[in-house]
């Protein structure tokens, strides 16, 4: 069973095992794009689904490496200026980068 979401809501849809899906279903992750076809429940209540897209990415897209070992730090919504900027944990996060 996965949930799908959209900016209205969630809906569940059931993939079967075999349908061949259930390897596939294990390598979704959380927010992920996927178009799933299948059939809607009498009730309206699940889709049933019979097959599954992965339209921003292809599923064999194999990104290439660095010729050597890299490190990447990722930050996001540090808010820099506003009420909510936390100096502290900021400065401790670049003397952790120095």
């Amino acid at each position: 069973l996965i949930e799908l979401e959209d900016t209205t809501g969630t809906f569940p849809a059931l993939v079967m095992k075999d349908k061949g899906l259930a390897d596939v279903v294990d390598e979704i992750l959380l927010d992920e794009c996927v178009a799933v076809e299948g059939t809607l429940a009498d009730d309206a209540g699940i889709l049933f689904a019979d097959s599954l897209h992965f339209p921003d990415v292809p599923r064999t897209h194999r990104p290439g490496g660095a010729d050597r070992h890299v490190q990447a730090a990722l930050i996001s919504d540090v808010h820099v200026g506003s009420d909510e900027f936390l100096a502290d944990a900021w400065h401790s996060f670049t003397d952790w980068l120095h």
